[in-house]
């Protein structure tokens, strides 16, 4: 059989088709997360969480997010140790079936460590919020985890 002109133009046509319905078929299989499920309540919250961060401000001390070879290893400032409670968030803002939560309290110390094996080697905003003596405070920052 010759190759004809006819035959090049035909087979462009159904290339294209193909990669279009190649395309439409991506398009309803990727799950896109929102960022949360609770995004507008988040929202109407942002003048308290800007109000928490100016309270982390006014210390001049900012909590510290270290890992070592087996643990996140998360150190509050040194004068909101006694009494704090709080809310520790490792956010992955790839898939929220990643995201932990920890709730803690301080007794002393102010060092929280979380086991590694609890998290995945991955990205996570780790989102730090905790009261003292009545008064709220919130702190985020970027993190890697590594696995050895």
């Amino acid at each position: 059989m010759k190759w004809t002109w006819g035959h090049g133009i035909t087979a462009f046509i159904t290339g294209f088709i193909l990669f279009m319905a190649f395309l439409v078929y991506k398009t309803f299989t990727v799950d896109f997360d929102l960022v949360a499920e609770d995004y507008y309540a988040q929202e109407i919250a942002y003048e308290e969480r800007m109000t928490q961060i100016n309270n982390l401000n006014a210390l001049g001390e900012a909590p510290q997010v270290l890992q070592d070879d087996e643990a996140i290893v998360v150190r509050l400032p040194a004068d909101h140790l006694a009494g704090s409670k709080g809310t520790l968030v490792f956010y992955n803002p790839a898939n929220k079936d990643n995201d932990r939560k920890f709730d803690f309290d301080v007794d002393q110390g102010g060092i929280l460590r979380i086991n590694k094996a609890e998290l995945g080697a991955m990205f996570y905003e780790v989102r730090l919020q905790w009261e003292n003596n009545n008064k709220a405070f919130y702190h985020a920052s970027d993190l890697h985890v590594k696995r050895q």
